[in-house]
């Protein structure tokens, strides 16, 4: 296991692991082809677009490259207005609930697979009507629904507490729409009342309106990662550090120890390794090179048994990061006093030296 391999398994787990996600799925689905139709013969359709909602989303991107997609015969590609005499037709033709929406007519409706599940579609007799998108707007109620309010509670006395910003801009990267994102005192009164009302007990949290559900193939993939209440959602992970309500202490700032021999001039420098855990998510607060032949090194060489220089070892302080425990526990062990130790050197391939 290189020091490459070390980085990308940490990478995968951890604070990151909601936004690695939300990245796989929404690129799969709508960065390289946002829909994909596929057909088992040489089906011929028309489609037709019915649009004109300027804050909607863009429908144009699933057709942008239907004429790539091969063994696929696109005869017209219409687009509407949904408010012209045509457009109306359509909608109540179709019994069409949303703009936009797309209709793909075939007489060989059968052998044509729209590459999204089968509950976001609706299936005629020669026609699949597409409407799930995000934002679009609602021709019942007549508004927009899919522009999704971000509410951050930050406790301003917590300087290196971290912040749900960088979390927020990649969901916007992906495709929700943001109309607004509040950053909330802890200690105003709308902080105070939150904190109460959503039983809130880390800092900083963040909490995301309910048209959040509207971008199902995001909703989809977090859904697991946050806790519903009546107008909000609240996400369940953490951004280090953090302060804990409960206890009042500061979680996550953790000390990053180099324990290296200075006689080994051709050993792997271990530095190198302390981006793999920033970009993991944890927080160094502080870090420091320890030789073995100081008194120092060699009470940890000691205590914690360790037989292979260079290595690393992490202050308790990263038991704080749950969901990164089982893939330090492949390359390292958790001590009884909850500090880290990277063990596994030799699966490096770098060079190193055995006390």
């Amino acid at each position: 296991m290189k020091i490459g391999n070390i980085k990308k398994l940490l990478q995968n787990e951890g604070v990151l692991i909601l936004i690695i996600v939300i990245l796989l799925v929404v690129l799969v689905f709508f960065k390289f082809n946002p829909i994909s139709f596929k057909s088992n013969g040489l089906a011929s359709a028309e489609i037709i677009i019915l649009d004109g909602c300027k804050e909607c989303f863009d429908i144009n991107k699933i057709t942008q490259n239907l004429e790539d997609q091969g063994n696929f015969n696109i005869k017209e590609i219409k687009n509407l207005d949904y408010n012209s005499k045509e457009g109306k037709s359509i909608i109540k033709k179709y019994e069409i609930k949303k703009i936009p929406a797309l209709i793909l007519k075939s007489r060989k409706i059968e052998e044509i697979d729209i590459g999204v599940p089968e509950n976001m579609i609706s299936k005629g007799k020669n026609y699949i009507l597409f409407e799930k998108t995000a934002p679009y707007l609602d021709l019942n109620s007549g508004e927009v629904k899919g522009i999704v309010n971000f509410a951050e509670i930050q406790d301003s006395s917590c300087i290196n507490c971290g912040s749900f910003s960088l979390f927020v801009k990649n969901l916007e990267n992906v495709g929700i729409v943001k109309e607004n994102y509040e950053i909330v005192d802890s200690i105003s009164e709308k902080g105070k009342k939150l904190i109460q009302e959503k039983n809130i007990n880390f800092l900083p949290a963040l909490l995301i309106s309910k048209d959040l559900e509207e971008y199902w193939w995001i909703f989809n993939s977090i859904k697991n990662n946050v806790v519903e209440y009546d107008d909000y959602y609240l996400i369940t992970n953490r951004e280090y550090p953090y302060k804990d309500l409960v206890s009042g202490e500061i979680k996550g700032k953790v000390n990053l120890n180099y324990i290296v021999d200075k006689n080994c001039k051709s050993c792997f420098d271990p530095v190198l390794l302390k981006e793999a855990f920033q970009k993991a998510g944890v927080y160094i607060n502080s870090e420091k090179t320890i030789d073995i032949s100081s008194s120092e090194g060699r009470k940890i060489i000691e205590e914690y048994d360790i037989t292979i220089v260079p290595t690393v070892m992490l202050s308790k302080e990263i038991s704080d990061y749950q969901t990164l425990i089982a893939s330090l526990n492949q390359v390292g062990t958790i001590e009884k006093d909850g500090v880290f130790i990277l063990r596994k050197i030799k699966e490096i391939n770098e060079n190193y030296k055995e006390i």
